[in-house]
């Protein structure tokens, strides 16, 4: 399977979910990751996205749902 960029996760998702893939962060609510932890994150996502036919805002969702 090939992965799409992780560019398209960048961006406002909700108003308590965020997605900055170019300085890179992450902001889920309570949870806030910067640097290499973001990138992980990202990818992390990104390979949930992937992998399944559910939005982005989903992904991230299912993300959260769990690590935090």
């Amino acid at each position: 399977m090939e992965l799409t960029c992780s560019s398209w996760l960048h961006g406002n998702h909700s108003p308590e979910i965020e997605i900055n893939t170019k300085l890179p962060y992450v902001s889920i609510r309570d949870y806030f990751a910067q640097g290499e932890d973001a990138d992980n994150v990202i990818e992390e996502i990104n390979l949930i996205w992937n992998k399944e036919d559910i939005t982005i805002l989903q992904s991230i969702e299912k993300w959260a749902s769990y690590y935090l």
